[in-house]
C-alpha cells in the first residue's frame, strides 16, 4: 500500500496539539455559566450553517449536542442559578469549557483543511469525534442534575443526550472509507506505474447543497483536482508553454516558430517586448497562429489521463494578431499623472525624495508598454541617470533598475543611448555599482540595449563596459553571470567587437565560464560567433582550455548547449587554420568521446571535420600575414600556405600554395603553387600534401633556405626574404589597394582589393604547365 507520506507537501492543519487540550480555566461561578453559554453560542453560529465535505454525520451529531447544552446553559443564565451552584456542579461545567474548546478545534480543523488530507485521515478524525462523544457521556453521567432547578422540557433533553452518548459507537462513513480505500488503490496503481483511475477523485469539490438537491451544475474546478493533477501527472514538456511553464490551454505559433499559449505571449508582447522570449530572435511581425495540430494532442492527452480541459473563454480561433489588454483611459491618465509627480520629484526634491521617486518609477515601468512610454516621454531618463552615480545604494539600485524597466521599450532605447553620458554612467554602475543588485541590473541593461544592433558597437566601444561584462561573469553571482554572459553574447554578433572583446578578456571570460551551468550554453553560443574571425579563432585556440571544455559541453551540455559547442569547434576548424584543426582533433577529451558516443552531434563534427582534416581548405588570407618555413612543417616536400578544391576532381585533390622543396633533404625551398594530392599521416595526424605540378614558382632563380619569411605587408605587397632578412621576390603591389590573398580554385593565386577586383595574379607568370583559365 502506497504511503500518504506523498501528500505531506499539500494543504493541511495541524492535528490539534495536547497543550490546547488542557487550556486552563479560572472563572467565578456567575462568570462561567455566562462565558460557557456565549462560546457554546457562538460554536453553533459559526459551524451550523457549514458544509463538511467528510465527516458530515459526526459534525452535525456533534453540533447538535453543543445545541443541547445552549438551551441548558440559557436557561441557567436568565434564570440566575449561577450562585446557588454547588461544587460538583461548577466542576462540570468547567470540564464543559475544555469539552467546548476541543469541539471547536476539531470542527475547525474539518472546515479547513484540504479535503484530500481529510480523506487519508478519515478513521483517525472519526476516532476524535468518538473521543468526544465519550467524554461527553462521561461528564453527563456524573452531572448533578438534581442540584439545578430546571424546567421539565430542558431536563429531558438533557437526559435524552445522556441516554444517546451512551450508546453511541465509533462512527466511520462507509462512502468516505470507500473512496479513502479506492484512492489507495490508486496510488498503488500509481507507484507500478499504471495511472487508470486519476478520474475517481475528480468530483470532490461539488458542496453538499449540490448533493442534496441532485444539481446537475457543472462541478467548478476546485482543489482536489488541482492536487491531483499537479501530483500525479507529469505533464509532456511539448504541451508546456515555455513561459508559463503551465499546460497550455490555447497554443499559438509567433513568427520565429516557437509555440506559446495564447495568454502568456500576449503578457510577453504588452509588456513592451520585441523579442521571442525562448530565441531572443527578433519578431518580424505580430501575426499569431493557432497551433491546432498540437491542440488536439493536448486535448487528447488531457482526455486520456482523466484531466478538465477547459479551452480559454470567448477566444476567438481564427484571430492572427496579438490580443493585447488595454488598460482603461482613466488607468492610463492616473498613471500620466503619477509620472508627472515622481518625475517633478527626481527633478527638485530632497536625496530621500528622489529615492523614493526612482523605487516608484522603477515600480510603474516594471508592467505595461504605455507605462514605459509616458514615463521616457515626461524625461524622466535625464533624472534617472543623474541618480546613477549617487552615494546612496538604494537610490542607485533604483535608478539603474527603472533605466532597466523603461529600456525593454524598444522606443526607449534610444532614448537612452542618445541621452548624453547615459551609457557612460550605466557603465560605471556596473563597474564600480555601490550593491551586488545595481551592478546586475547595470548588466542587464546593457543585454536589453544591444538587442539594437547599432548600438552593439557603441556598448563595446564604451571604455570598460566589456571588461566589467567580463568580470562579472568570472566572479558574479549566478544572476549576475546570466546577465553579463548574455550581454556578451550579443555583442559578440557584431563582427566588428571581436578585437575589442579579445582585448578586454572577454573570451577568457566565456572560455572559464563553460564549465558553469547556468552560463555554458551562452557562453558556448558567443565563442562560437567569435571564432568565425581568423583573429576570434586565434584567440580561443590560444586558450588552453577552450577545446576541452567545448568537447566537456558536447558530452554533457543541454541541447542548445551541445550544439553551440558543435558550431564553434567547426568554426574553429574553419577559421583557425591547420593548427586549431589538429588541436581539434587530437584532443583527449574528443578520442574518448568518440569511444563512448555516437550522437548527431558528434557525427557532424567526426565526418564533417575529422574525415575533412584529410584536406583542409584555406583558400584566402588578409593583409597584415605573414609566414616562415620550418622544416619541422615540411611534409611531402611541402608546407601548406593557402590551399583550395579543384572543381570536378576527386576527394583528396586540390591546388595548393606554400614552400616547396624539390629533393630529399628540404634543404632549400621555392615559393609555388600547383596541383597536389591531400592525405592523413595517421601515425603522426598530420596533413601530408603529395604534390604533383608545379604551375607556379615565385623564386626560380633564387631558392630560400629555412626561417625564411613570406609576407602580405600592410601596404599590399607580397614580399618573401631569406633567413637573413635579404630581399628574394615581390609582387610589387605596394598601395594598390590590396586588402587580401586568395588562391582560385583554379590554382590562381591572386591578390585582390575591396571589391575583389584582381590587383595581381600568378596566371600571368606561368611554369610549363598548362590549367584552365590561364590567358
Amino acid at each position: 500500500m502506497a504511503s500518504a507520506a506523498i501528500f505531506s507537501s499539500l494543504r493541511r492543519r495541524r492535528s490539534p496539539s495536547l497543550e490546547a487540550f488542557l487550556a486552563p480555566v479560572d472563572l467565578t461561578d456567575v462568570a462561567l455559566i455566562q462565558t460557557l453559554a456565549s462560546v457554546s453560542t457562538e460554536l453553533v453560529s459559526c459551524f451550523s450553517g457549514k458544509s463538511f465535505f467528510f465527516q458530515r454525520k459526526n459534525s452535525r451529531s456533534l453540533i447538535r449536542k453543543i445545541e443541547l447544552f445552549v438551551v441548558l446553559l440559557e436557561y441557567l443564565r436568565d434564570s440566575g442559578s449561577g450562585p446557588n451552584l454547588s461544587s460538583t456542579s461548577i466542576v462540570c461545567f468547567k470540564e464543559l469549557y475544555l469539552l467546548l474548546y476541543r469541539s471547536k478545534i476539531l470542527l475547525d480543523y474539518c472546515a479547513q483543511s484540504s479535503k484530500l488530507w481529510l480523506l487519508l485521515q478519515n478513521q483517525s478524525i472519526s476516532g476524535h469525534f468518538h473521543d468526544l462523544n465519550q467524554e461527553i457521556w462521561t461528564l453527563l453521567d456524573v452531572f448533578p442534575l438534581g442540584d439545578l432547578e430546571l424546567s421539565e422540557d430542558v431536563r429531558e433533553q438533557i437526559e435524552l443526550m445522556q441516554k444517546q452518548t451512551r450508546k453511541a459507537r465509533l462512527y466511520i462513513d462507509k462512502n468516505d472509507e470507500a473512496l479513502r480505500v479506492r484512492l489507495f488503490s490508486f496510488l498503488d496503481e500509481f507507484e507500478n506505474g499504471r495511472i487508470s483511475s486519476v478520474v475517481l477523485l475528480f468530483g470532490f469539490e461539488t458542496n453538499e447543497v449540490e448533493l442534496q438537491f441532485g444539481s446537475q451544475k457543472k462541478p467548478r474546478k476546485g482543489l482536489i483536482s488541482q492536487e491531483i493533477a499537479d501530483t500525479f501527472i507529469s505533464i509532456p514538456k511539448d504541451f508546456c508553454c515555455p513561459i508559463s511553464l503551465d499546460l497550455m490551454r490555447d497554443p499559438v505559433i509567433i513568427s520565429t516558430g516557437q509555440t506559446y499559449d495564447r495568454s502568456s505571449i500576449s503578457r510577453w508582447v504588452e509588456e513592451g517586448h520585441s523579442t521571442c522570449p525562448k530565441t531572443g530572435q527578433m519578431l518580424t511581425n505580430t501575426r499569431l497562429v493557432p497551433n491546432r495540430a498540437l491542440k488536439n494532442l493536448i486535448v487528447q492527452w488531457c482526455t486520456a489521463h482523466g484531466i478538465p480541459f477547459e479551452p480559454p473563454e470567448n477566444t476567438d480561433s481564427s484571430a492572427e494578431a496579438f490580443a493585447a489588454t488595454l488598460p482603461t483611459k482613466a488607468a492610463i491618465e492616473a498613471n500620466r499623472a503619477t509620472a508627472r509627480l515622481l518625475i517633478q520629484q527626481l527633478a527638485n526634491g530632497s536625496q530621500g525624495a528622489k529615492t523614493v521617486a526612482a523605487r516608484e518609477i522603477r515600480l510603474l515601468a516594471k508592467t505595461g508598454k504605455e507605462n514605459r512610454a509616458f514615463i521616457a516621454e515626461a524625461g524622466a531618463i535625464p533624472h534617472l541617470r543623474k541618480l546613477l552615480s549617487s552615494s546612496n545604494p538604494v537610490a542607485q539600485e533604483n535608478s539603474v533598475t527603472a533605466m532597466l524597466n523603461l529600456s525593454i521599450y524598444d522606443k526607449n532605447k534610444s532614448h537612452i543611448m542618445d541621452e548624453e553620458g547615459c551609457l557612460g554612467s550605466i557603465v560605471e554602475v556596473l563597474r564600480f555599482g555601490l550593491t551586488t543588485e545595481a551592478r546586475e541590473n547595470a548588466a542587464a541593461t546593457l543585454f536589453s540595449l544591444s538587442a539594437v544592433h547599432d548600438y552593439k558597437k557603441r556598448i563595446a566601444d564604451e571604455e570598460g563596459a566589456v571588461e566589467a561584462l567580463a568580470g562579472l561573469l568570472r566572479v558574479g553571482t549566478p544572476r549576475g553571470k546570466k546577465d553579463a554572459v548574455t550581454a556578451l553574447f550579443n555583442l559578440s554578433t557584431h563582427t566588428e567587437n571581436c578585437a575589442r572583446m579579445i582585448e578586454a578578456g572577454a573570451v577568457t571570460a566565456l572560455v572559464g565560464a563553460l564549465g558553469i551551468e547556468g552560463v555554458a550554453e551562452e557562453a558556448a553560443g558567443a565563442l562560437a560567433l567569435i571564432v568565425r574571425q581568423p583573429i576570434g579563432a586565434e584567440a580561443v585556440g590560444r586558450e588552453e582550455m577552450a577545446v576541452s571544455g567545448l568537447i566537456g559541453m558536447m558530452r554533457c551540455g543541454t541541447p542548445r548547449g551541445k550544439e553551440n559547442a558543435v558550431a564553434a569547434l567547426l568554426e574553429l576548424c574553419r577559421s583557425g587554420g591547420a593548427a586549431a584543426t589538429e588541436r581539434v582533433i587530437r584532443a583527449p577529451a574528443l578520442a574518448g568521446y568518440c569511444r563512448l558516443c555516437c550522437s548527431r552531434l558528434l557525427i557532424i563534427l567526426f565526418f564533417a571535420y575529422f574525415q575533412q582534416a584529410q584536406v583542409l581548405y584555406f583558400p584566402a588570407a588578409k593583409l597584415p600575414t605573414s609566414w616562415t618555413i620550418y622544416n619541422r612543417n615540411i611534409f611531402g616536400h611541402y608546407q601548406t600556405i593557402l590551399s583550395n578544391e579543384k572543381p570536378h576532381a576527386k576527394y583528396g585533390i586540390g591546388f595548393a600554395c606554400g614552400f616547396y622543396s624539390p629533393n630529399e633533404r628540404n634543404d632549400y625551398f621555392y615559393l609555388a603553387a600547383g596541383l597536389a594530392e591531400a592525405l592523413i599521416a595517421f601515425e603522426s595526424g598530420k596533413q601530408v600534401w603529395s604534390f604533383n605540378n608545379v604551375t607556379w614558382l615565385a623564386n626560380k632563380n633564387r631558392a630560400v633556405g629555412e626561417n625564411a619569411t613570406l609576407r602580405l605587408l600592410a601596404d599590399g605587397n607580397l614580399v618573401l626574404r631569406d633567413a637573413d632578412g635579404a630581399f628574394v621576390w615581390s609582387t610589387g603591389t605596394s598601395n594598390k589597394s590590396v586588402v587580401g590573398m586568395k588562391l582560385m580554385e583554379t590554382g590562381n593565386l591572386v591578390l585582390h582589393d575591396s571589391k575583389s577586383k584582381t590587383v595581381w595574379r600568378s596566371f600571368d607568370h606561368p611554369t610549363d604547365t598548362l590549367l584552365l583559365g590561364r590567358n
